[in-house]
């Protein structure tokens, strides 16, 4: 919102979910939105969130804030560029798995400043795999309550907290995928995240490339 760029004035969000479960989030462009882009709160559970584009904002992506949190959510393939902070933020006892995601300050040149990446908080198990960051201040972090594993990601010119705590959880005790490697990330999400001319105008088309996966909407 022009004049407002940190949403001090208002709260209104891109996309805002309570009390809902069997969620996916695909294929969409969100930017400068006051106040959240996507904000998942109580009883919300078994999100995926895929192949998005995240751009331009401040507070992009939060999970949780609100009692009775009990999500599960899938997060893959996003692009979180010029977004300051909450990409995601998980609050109150999630789980949550975030894999194949490129985050990158670059985008906004006007307005340099990136808070933090990924936060684990408030009892949350967080999982990240095989992500790309470049140019982020705290990639990842985790509160004393939290737990937070990370492998196999790139991080490119990144400062501040790299936090890792605890075992989580294991993702593939819930369900199937595949994972990109980390170095293909930007490239992979450049192309195929966002919307898509193919989708929607042939039956069974994804946006992906031949052999592609999309996460099954159960979470972990």
């Amino acid at each position: 919102m022009a004049g407002d760029r940190d949403c001090k004035t208002t709260d209104h969000d891109g996309i805002q979910m309570d009390s809902v479960h069997h969620v996916w989030i695909d294929h969409n462009r969100f930017a400068r939105i006051c106040d959240g882009q996507l904000d998942i709160r109580k009883d919300s559970d078994f999100v995926t969130v895929s192949y998005n584009r995240f751009e331009d904002n401040n507070k992009t992506f939060g999970i949780g804030w609100t009692p009775n949190v009990r999500t599960r959510i899938t997060i893959d393939h996003n692009l979180f560029a010029g977004t300051k902070q909450r990409n995601p933020s998980v609050d109150n006892a999630a789980q949550a798995h975030l894999y194949n995601n490129h985050l990158t300050a670059q985008k906004d040149p006007a307005d340099p400043v990136w808070t933090y990446g990924n936060w684990s908080r408030g009892r949350t198990r967080m999982v990240i795999e095989n992500s790309f960051y470049e140019d982020v201040q705290h990639p990842y972090q985790a509160d004393a309550t939290a737990e937070l594993v990370q492998r196999g990601s790139i991080l490119r010119n990144t400062s501040g907290r790299h936090d890792t705590r605890g075992t989580a959880f294991d993702p593939r005790g819930f369900y199937a995928y595949r994972l990109d490697p980390a170095a293909a990330v930007p490239a992979l999400v450049g192309r195929f995240s966002g919307p898509q001319r193919a989708i929607g105008h042939r039956a069974g088309d994804t946006g992906r490339p031949a052999g592609g996966v999309l996460p099954q909407v159960t979470g972990p």
